[in-house]
């Protein structure tokens, strides 16, 4: 079940309602996944289902990622999908349930995270451990206490996705081919760009002063700044990976470039809201705490330079032209599956399209980036 265009769609609309039901299908079978049994004895026959044994931690997260996906995808095409405020106001929905859930588990996994790079590294002087079990209590308690039961929200979720699955099978998406989705790709490129140049003007206003009151405050905002720029890049890698077929030599390592970009803001959005977590006035000046705190703002500051770097790469092209020239190699896809359909006859297809001016040229061995759909 590829996140992508395959041959067999006969049309865009036909490609969003396929993409959209398997994603949906598969959110619906993982949530309702049987949770692995611990007193299982693994040397027992039986085949596993793909979804067997996933714990709760995992299919919350399973089930966000589902709906990120359709989401990306509908946004695609917004403007020629009149459903578009209603379905994407119902995913969403459905996402913020479970997010508290998935946030709790965000923010305990980039404190022990946090906490093994410090104790890698040497030149620091060592964490008591008593400390840091203390701090990581809490955290985790009062997380617990706020989330409750994930099972309930996990099959409320899954309920409310069958029924988007069901519209799903009749969604209207009107303009018909390469005209579907150039707007909405257009737009969301634009987007992050915009993202990125607000981003940019957020970390130059941080006040660097330690001992100032709105040193904190500064860097916050420019994490949410961030955070958001991550939401905009995000979107564009599923809308490449979606058009990826039409030429993978080319489209393939921008999708792995702006996945991977995408991904080091998710861990510098992560390690904001653990500062802002054990910050709080009520833990006190414990060494520990600043320790770490430390640590956070200077791995931030890591990731705020490379990711700079890398956006303005993966985003320097202006919208409409980087729209224009995937609506060109999709007609051109198009038209060479249709000769290469059964039956027809003809010249051999060339093993991918020509160069297209204002682009690069695909790499001699061409060559998959290691993005395929291995976790569609």
């Amino acid at each position: 079940m590829p996140y992508r265009l395959t041959p067999k769609d006969k049309s865009f609309q036909q490609s969003v309602r396929r993409i959209a039901g398997e994603q949906l299908a598969r959110a619906i079978e993982e949530a309702r996944a049987v949770p692995p049994n611990p007193d299982a004895d693994p040397e027992a026959g039986g085949a596993a289902t793909v979804t067997e044994g996933l714990t709760e931690r995992q299919r919350v997260h399973q089930l966000r990622k589902r709906i990120k996906k359709v989401r990306g995808l509908i946004r695609m095409v917004r403007p020629a999908f009149s459903d578009y405020a209603k379905e994407n106001a119902a995913l969403r929905d459905v996402g913020r349930s479970l997010a508290p859930h998935r946030e709790a588990q965000s923010l305990i996994a980039a404190f022990d995270d946090l906490v093994a790079a410090y104790r890698s590294d040497t030149a620091l002087p060592p964490l008591r451990s008593q400390s840091v079990t203390a701090l990581r209590r809490r955290l985790v308690v009062p997380l617990s206490e706020e989330t409750g039961a994930a099972a309930p929200v996990i099959e409320a979720a899954a309920t409310e996705l069958a029924a988007i699955a069901e519209r799903a099978r009749s969604w209207k998406i009107r303009p018909k081919g390469a005209k579907a989705f150039a707007e909405g790709l257009a737009d969301t490129h634009r987007a992050a760009r915009k993202a990125r140049v607000h981003a940019v003007k957020t970390l130059a206003a941080i006040d660097t002063d330690p001992a100032s009151p709105q040193a904190a405050e500064t860097r916050w905002h420019a994490a949410e700044a961030l955070h958001e720029w991550r939401k905009r890049v995000k979107a564009h890698a599923q809308h490449l990976r979606i058009l990826a077929p039409v030429w993978p030599e080319a489209i393939d390592p921008q999708v792995a470039a702006a996945r991977a970009l995408a991904e080091d803001l998710g861990r510098h959005h992560d390690l904001a809201e653990l500062v802002r977590a054990i910050g709080q006035d009520d833990l006190g000046h414990h060494p520990t705490r600043v320790a770490l705190i430390d640590l956070a703002y200077a791995r931030q500051a890591a990731i705020e330079a490379t990711a700079l770097a890398a956006g303005a790469r993966i985003l320097a092209e202006k919208s409409k032209p980087m729209a224009a020239r995937h609506q060109a190699l999709y007609k051109l896809w198009q038209a060479e599956d249709r000769k290469a359909a059964p039956g027809k006859t003809g010249d051999p297809l060339p093993a991918s399209p020509p160069f297209v001016k204002g682009w690069f040229a695909a790499k001699p061995n061409g060559g998959n980036s290691g993005n395929g759909d291995a976790d569609s």
